[in-house]
């Protein structure tokens, strides 16, 4: 289900298909768009994905599979075009830092709510009203 949320998120941030990767050149793939670590199980534990200028410049959704990265310990979707967070984001129960900043997000989910372990929350330059 990983693969799954992986392939979603990254065709809704570059509007292309996530290459295909084994599990070991998906756990090191380090590039100035994405970078994805895994724990000694396979499972990952660290995602960014960057860009100063995306693929699409219409306003998305984040996919409700994001929900599937549940090991996620740092989560960074910086640079997107993202109006709204899944609630799914609930199900990263692990996730200690998430950075959502520069999107074009107008509200947040109270599912955020449920990351209880979450010490860093950056949603800067974006377009939250108070």
């Amino acid at each position: 289900m990983e693969i799954k949320a992986l392939a979603d998120l990254y065709l809704v941030y570059y509007n292309e298909s996530l290459p295909s990767l084994n599990d070991t050149e998906l756990c090191q793939l380090d590039n100035e768009l994405v970078m994805i670590h895994c724990d000694a199980e396979g499972s990952i534990v660290q995602l960014l994905f960057q860009a100063s200028i995306t693929q699409s410049t219409a306003k998305q959704s984040m996919p409700e599979s994001i929900g599937y990265l549940a090991n996620l310990i740092t989560l960074r979707l910086t640079g997107g075009t993202f109006y709204r967070v899944a609630d799914s984001i609930g199900n990263l129960t692990r996730l200690r830092l998430l950075d959502l900043s520069d999107n074009l997000l107008v509200q947040v989910s109270e599912s955020i709510g449920k990351l209880i372990l979450l010490e860093e929350l950056i949603l800067q330059s974006n377009q939250l009203k108070e």
